[in-house]
């Protein structure tokens, strides 16, 4: 019972970061298109979705605990990699295949997170600086125009 809870949880979770990586890329496309409304739209949907990834990521740690302690297993890491080391031999061929599958789709699911995270962060950025450039340049031309005689 515990392994289908374990790879019904793997799954929702892969559900999770799929609906992580579309707000992160409904935010980068907010941030390119100057939507703010999209904006807040967005970080509203990221904030919902690492808030389920976070409970998601308990109850899957609970349940390798159960496994652990129903295999008697001392060694309890809770890196599925190295829970499938541990129960070699103990779980049936076609449970160690589908957890180590969506083992690997969800490192490309965090990968790809990730990269976004990194453009977003980018963009943020560059724009910030933009900014800080614009209200610079304005100021000083103020400033110069305030200053001269007519």
């Amino acid at each position: 019972m515990e392994i289908k809870e374990l790879t019904a949880s793997l799954v929702n979770q892969k559900n999770n970061l799929t609906s992580l990586l579309n707000a992160a890329l409904q935010k980068q496309k907010a941030l390119v298109n100057f939507d703010y409304a999209g904006l807040e739209d967005s970080i509203t949907r990221e904030e919902k979705a690492i808030a389920f990834i976070t409970e998601g990521e308990k109850g899957r740690i609970k349940i390798l605990s159960e496994l652990y302690s129903r295999y008697s297993i001392s060694n309890r890491t809770f890196k599925l990699s190295e829970f499938l080391e541990n129960t070699r031999g103990l779980l049936d061929a076609k449970s160690q295949k589908q957890i180590a599958v969506t083992e690997k789709e969800l490192k490309e699911l965090i990968t790809r997170v990730s990269m976004v995270n990194q453009q977003n962060k980018f963009l943020i950025e560059n724009s910030r600086a933009f900014i800080k450039e614009t209200v610079s340049r304005i100021l000083n031309a103020r400033r110069s125009l305030l200053d001269k005689k007519v």
